[in-house]
């Protein structure tokens, strides 16, 4: 903190000690009249001051003792951890946007899965076995989706056989035998 001693006397310029450098002083009429309880910013330059100003008492006239420290030194280290909470806080979002992709992509992976064995299913192809891969409740429906398509499959040959087989004798019907008998010709 700089300290300087503003001394004025009625219509004389005021006589300023102080250890301020003096391409920063800015000691305007805020500075040298006045009696602020609070801080306040004077601009010097570039820079921007906050000043406080405590009146002394003298009897040779006002007598101000003024702190003044410069506001971007000031504000420099809150600014260096502002800036490394915040490339932190990108790091670690960016490393949580990646592992919710990766969990995202883990937990639908099998879902999609599913879905083409239900596509398949629908389809009429009962021949590729669902993979149980995931969850336990993935692997439950994934093994719910094979015992399904076993007894789909099943019951489909059985209405088949019985489509084209007779129910006591268990010969071919008239309809099978026309069609095997096409293919021969063929």
């Amino acid at each position: 903190v700089d300290v300087s001693f503003v001394a004025s006397a009625d219509r004389h310029e005021p006589y300023v000690a102080t250890s301020v450098r003096d391409d920063q002083r800015s000691f305007g009429a805020a500075v040298t009249r006045g009696t602020h309880s609070k801080p306040f910013v004077v601009s010097a330059g570039s820079d921007e001051l906050l000043t406080w100003t405590r009146p002394i008492r003298s009897a040779n006239g006002s007598l101000s003792l003024v702190f003044q420290r410069s506001l971007s030194s000031a504000l420099r280290p809150y600014h260096e951890i502002r800036n490394s909470i915040l490339m932190f806080g990108g790091i670690l979002l960016a490393a949580a946007t990646m592992l919710a992709a990766w969990l995202a992509r883990s937990a639908t992976q099998p879902v999609e899965d599913l879905t083409r064995a239900a596509q398949r299913l629908e389809a009429g192809d009962y021949e590729v076995e669902v993979p149980s891969v995931g969850t336990s409740e993935l692997k439950g429906l994934a093994g719910a989706f094979n015992a399904m398509r076993a007894a789909v499959a099943d019951r489909e040959a059985t209405i088949r056989h019985q489509a084209e087989h007779h129910p006591l004798t268990q010969l071919p019907s008239r309809a099978r035998i026309g069609t095997v008998l096409e293919g021969i010709l063929a």
